[in-house]
């Protein structure tokens, strides 16, 4: 096997309360999380050198290529590879896209390899490389603890329609962080109510119990996610912002209500899609010799 190409999906936070600070400044979280058909594409080839394609302008550091570079030092793998990542998901848009990336990348590697390496392992190796890598190296819907390496993957809750909007002024995760303020925090996920809202597929309640803790900071630094958040509001939808933002998402049972809010939106920002929840993570799309 000298090819994989593997389907990365986005995420949404359903929720995402902040429960504290440790002593090294990492903040301590709880955050329902779900994968969502929304996708990258990752393909990673062996090769005689290392190299690296995207179809986007990433910000910062490419953490997919810090995956394999990681990998390949700690496992002392000959070679090089091949990435070829091609983006649907919005960069810096609190959706996961980087980190969906790189856990295809730890988990490509693992099997062209033939690591061996367990879930765990991959999991541990992720959160070297951010928060949220340790619940895309599992997927599905599941509960993230701690600084995110605590993940416990839960029953599958019914698919719900989700509109996504994105301002596409990307937000800075440690800029959001900086104007919280745990004093202050406020409201926290009622997360058993949450979790029975879900399966029963009750938008209303969904809207009634959840929480993300990044909201209010988030709008303080792009007015803008508010005033969207507001103009859906008053067509009787339920807005709610994904991680530290600027992406917004709306779930709703009647997919033709979305459907014209989407052709309302799409004249005025860039990024306006349709897309459901996921009841699986990571797949391997193909594999070929």
């Amino acid at each position: 096997m000298d090819q994989l190409t593997l389907n990365a999906p986005a995420k949404i936070n359903w929720s995402l309360d902040i429960c504290g600070r440790r002593a090294d400044g990492y903040h301590l979280l709880s955050s329902l999380m779900q994968n969502i058909e929304l996708a990258d594409t990752v393909v990673i080839a062996k090769s005689d050198l290392d190299s690296c394609f995207c179809n986007q302008l990433i910000l910062g550091n490419n953490i997919a290529v810090t995956a394999w570079r990681l990998l390949k030092q700690q496992y002392h793998l000959s070679g090089g590879l091949s990435i070829t990542i091609t983006k649907k998901i919005p960069v810096a848009a609190g959706l996961g896209g980087g980190s969906a990336d790189a856990a295809a990348v730890l988990m490509g590697v693992n099997k062209l390899y033939d690591l061996g390496l367990s879930t765990e392992q991959l999991q541990q190796i992720g959160l070297n490389l951010g928060a949220d890598l340790p619940f895309f190296v599992t997927g599905g819907l599941a509960l993230a603890e701690g600084i995110g390496e605590r993940i416990q993957v839960l029953e599958p809750v019914p698919c719900c329609q989700l509109l996504l909007i994105n301002i596409s002024r990307p937000l800075s995760t440690a800029a959001v962080y900086s104007r919280f303020n745990i004093a202050n925090a406020g409201l926290h996920t009622d997360l058993p109510a949450l979790l029975q809202a879900l399966s029963k597929g009750d938008i209303d309640a969904v809207a009634a119990v959840r929480h993300n803790a990044l909201e209010n900071p988030a709008c303080m630094i792009e007015p803008a996610i508010y005033t969207l958040m507001q103009r859906i509001r008053a067509w009787g939808l339920y807005p709610m912002m994904s991680g530290s933002g600027p992406t917004v998402f709306v779930p709703a049972n009647d997919c033709e209500q979305l459907i014209t809010v989407s052709k309302r939106l799409a004249k005025e920002y860039p990024f306006v899609t349709l897309t459901t929840t996921r009841l699986q993570g990571m797949t391997f799309a193909v594999i070929s010799d």
